[in-house]
């Protein structure tokens, strides 16, 4: 009788070790790795997974921006000049590449480069250049930049253009009308705008862009108009014209490229 109480306890003693060890396996812990909803404290040297625009690059703009990045003209170093900009007016350099962006600075009709990073954007048809101007880096409609290209006298052809007289006019903004109409294209629509306020001195002069001719390496023509007064002081008159070409794509010793 004895032997079996002691056989008997012994038995309980082993069951009730088996049964804690049993309760305290089910409390599962989490693998380190494990993704959950709450907050958690990474292992230590884990990687950042939240990464900057400034890290990402392109990468992460598309993420926000409008549109595409875009393998277009522009190349890293290349300067351009504001075109198709009235006098008073300026070329909006945006924070983005988009049209609601904020403003950061406004370059000028004439006077101002802008340095090209090398980066295009595509928003539904339409291009921005990143560029840098004055200190800031943002982007601006690639419809109103160009290259400067070469620049010609061609004063001859305006006055073969009017039966072989100087033209005159009463005012220099009506000759630099007549001028400039003899370098619209025949055959797409172009653009005539008035770039520079007229400076009066020894001569009379003002800037006009001709935007849009039937050539697929130009984008315009840039006039200035030189006048004087005739002796009445009545009438200015031509003295000359230089054409400077608004190039699309690059300007090389021999033109637009």
């Amino acid at each position: 009788m004895t032997t079996f109480l002691k056989l008997s306890l012994a038995l309980s003693l082993v069951v009730a070790g088996c049964s804690n060890a049993s309760s305290e396996d089910s409390v599962a812990t989490e693998p380190a790795d494990f993704e959950t909803t709450g907050t958690q404290s990474e292992p230590e040297g884990a990687e950042e997974t939240t990464t900057s625009l400034e890290q990402a690059g392109a990468d992460a703009s598309s993420e926000i921006w409008d549109g595409e990045e875009a393998e277009l003209f522009a190349q890293k170093g290349e300067n351009f000049i504001v075109v198709g900009v009235a006098y008073n007016d300026l070329l909006n350099l945006r924070a983005t590449p988009s049209a609601s962006a904020e403003i950061l600075l406004g370059a000028r009709p004439t006077g101002d480069e802008l340095t090209s990073t090398g980066r295009t954007w595509e928003v539904s048809g339409s291009y921005w250049y990143e560029v840098e101007f004055r200190g800031e880096t943002g982007w601006i409609n690639s419809r109103f930049v160009a290259y400067e290209g070469l620049t010609f006298d061609e004063t001859s052809d305006v006055v073969a253009a009017n039966d072989g007289e100087l033209p005159a006019a009463e005012t220099l903004i009506d000759l630099a009308d007549f001028v400039s109409q003899q370098f619209v294209s025949q055959d797409v629509q172009s653009e005539v705008i008035q770039v520079s306020e007229v400076e009066i001195g020894d001569l009379y002069t003002v800037t006009y862009d001709v935007i849009g001719l039937a050539d697929d390496a130009a984008k315009g023509s840039r006039l200035q108009v030189f006048g004087v007064e005739d002796e009445s002081g009545e009438a200015i008159v031509l003295k000359s014209v230089e054409v400077t070409d608004l190039c699309l794509r690059g300007a090389g010793d021999q033109g637009c490229v």
